[in-house]
């Protein structure tokens, strides 16, 4: 068990430092070994490491010095939340996944030489050279709390009902199978989700808003 929302490089590889892992099927790696193939000329979701608390700054080195025909978006998944400072509770954006960002290519190796003329440490994720794109289901997760140009889970709102919480607002509303876990004093709810193979704890944003009987 590790940290949640952190996944790991290539199989036999090490994580970098904090970073979570579960045993994968094969191959002894934090992954799958399952290798989806794109078309000629597709664009697919590839898995970036960046230096954590590096990713926003990494994401716009990358639209500022690559080739823009390699690039169809890059962004960097958020969460919305809150933090408590004394007695006020402050709202702040934070990495969904710490240490990685998201880029959409059709052309992944020509991306990688990209990237390793970069001075930011910044590399796509691989399994034995080749790369890890992101499957149908898991953008359709990420494009189901977030779209282009926003890029963040906003912040859920619900109630507290006979003892139970029931979201009344917010992404979550309609995906409370999702929520594995709710944290009320920290204002999170721990979601679970499939992700280049295996399964990762995600907390996002749930304030509650009052109690009901």
């Amino acid at each position: 068990a590790g940290a949640p929302g952190e996944l790991r490089g290539r199989c036999g590889g090490a994580a970098p430092a904090g970073a979570a892992g579960a045993a994968a099927p094969r191959c002894g790696a934090p992954f799958a070994c399952r290798i989806p193939v794109a078309g000629k000329g597709s664009a697919m979701w590839y898995v970036v490491h960046v230096s954590t608390g590096r990713e926003a700054a990494a994401c716009r080195l990358i639209e500022e010095r690559v080739d823009p025909s390699l690039l169809d978006e890059c962004f960097v998944p958020r969460r919305s939340v809150a933090h408590r400072v004394g007695d006020e509770w402050q709202a702040a954006e934070e990495p969904l996944f710490p240490g990685y960002l998201i880029v959409d290519t059709a052309q992944p190796r020509r991306l990688r030489a990209a990237l390793d003329r970069l001075p930011d440490f910044a590399r796509l994720l691989d399994v034995d050279g080749e790369f890890l794109p992101l499957d149908d289901e898991e953008i359709a997760w990420i494009n189901a709390f977030t779209r282009r140009g926003h890029r963040v889970v906003d912040m859920s709102h619900a109630v507290v009902e006979g003892g139970v919480v029931r979201i009344v607002d917010g992404p979550l509303v309609g995906r409370e199978a999702q929520v594995k876990r709710i944290n009320r004093r920290k204002r999170r709810a721990v979601l679970e989700l499939q992700i280049l193979g295996r399964t990762v704890e995600v907390p996002v944003g749930l304030e509650i808003l009052r109690k009901q009987r």
